[in-house]
């Protein structure tokens, strides 16, 4: 229904109300209608309290004279019902307009973007109370007020979660190819195309879903999607591989393609190996808020990786760290 009918037909109500020809149920309409706003205009931020205060005090008045003149003269009251009649058409009047506004503005979610380049991590914190640490080259996609009943955020790349707990309203974290969903609790999500997802679990519990199925985690556990079944394995999550939001690398038997797609976000650099064969070479290391320079000579030193720094930011590593 169109709206400017509405408005003709909330307005023929409110006319039969003051003179008193309304039936019982459009007495109980006009003042629902009433009650319900009251709470609308509650929340709007652009008025200031003095405002939201004169208003209601100013309808509740209205209405008030509108229903204790009908004990007076008619002569009077017919004086009277048109004063109050044109007062309080224009007080709903507004109402109705502040309803219309807010509930088109709350039907839609306005969603937020926040992207971090190569060699940048950043924390975002939601509008529930939520906390999300970024890694590098990821992106968050996140609602700037949560509505409805669910709290929904994309998620590309790396994060961790430190979720509010709401029981009413359940956390959903949409990435590709998994869903996870919790009600409060602490996890990761590392979705980087190069490598299978994974969802790690640190405190509280978390359903995980895919196309082919879902599993439940325990603190401590970790899924990871096999991306060509849609199917998952749960391992024993080494928690201090978590440690990437205090600064620190580390790598635990990682192949050393794994190791060059994750130093290049971290440095912000462009990082290849020569020989292909050797990207399959194990490595283990740790560093903490090191320089690109202090890993590269480590690599070095320990796996014997030659490197050279080129132009525009690409590093070449050359060398056989299998033998190590």
């Amino acid at each position: 229904m169109r709206r400017d009918m509405k408005d003709a037909r909330f307005q023929l109500l409110l006319s039969r109300y003051l003179t008193g020809e309304a039936s019982e149920q459009e007495v109980r309409q006009v003042e629902a209608f009433y009650a319900k706003n009251q709470s609308k205009t509650s929340r709007l931020k652009t008025w200031s309290v003095e405002e939201k205060v004169e208003l209601k005090a100013a309808i509740k008045s209205q209405v008030w004279r509108a229903t204790g003149i009908h004990k007076k003269n008619k002569r009077k009251r017919s004086f009277y019902i048109l004063r109050v009649a044109a007062s309080l058409l224009f007080f709903f009047s507004v109402l109705s307009g502040i309803y219309y506004v807010i509930n088109r503005k709350e039907s839609q979610e306005v969603y937020i973007t926040k992207v971090t380049e190569p060699g940048h991590k950043a924390t975002v914190f939601l509008s529930d109370g939520t906390t999300v640490t970024l890694n590098s080259g990821s992106k968050l996609q996140y609602p700037e007020m949560f509505i409805g009943q669910e709290r929904i955020v994309k998620i590309e790349g790396e994060a961790f979660f430190n979720v509010a707990k709401d029981a009413h309203k359940p956390f959903i974290v949409k990435a590709p190819q998994l869903t996870t969903k919790v009600l409060g609790t602490s996890f990761n999500i590392s979705t980087y195309s190069e490598n299978p997802a994974s969802v790690t679990l640190v405190t509280g519990r978390v359903d995980v879903f895919s196309e082919k199925g879902s599993v439940k985690l325990a603190p401590g556990d970790m899924a990871v999607l096999d991306r060509k079944t849609g199917e998952f394995e749960i391992e024993e999550a080494d928690l201090q591989m978590l440690n990437w939001r205090n600064g620190v690398l580390v790598f635990k038997s990682a192949k050393l393609r794994e190791v060059v797609n994750k130093l290049s976000r971290w440095y912000n650099v462009h990082m290849e190996v020569k020989e292909v064969w050797a990207e399959e070479c194990l490595i283990s290391a740790t560093y903490e808020n090191e320089s690109l320079h202090h890993v590269l000579e480590s690599l070095k030193f320990i796996y014997g990786l030659e490197y050279e720094i080129m132009a525009n930011n690409k590093v070449i590593l050359q060398g056989n760290p299998c033998k190590k």
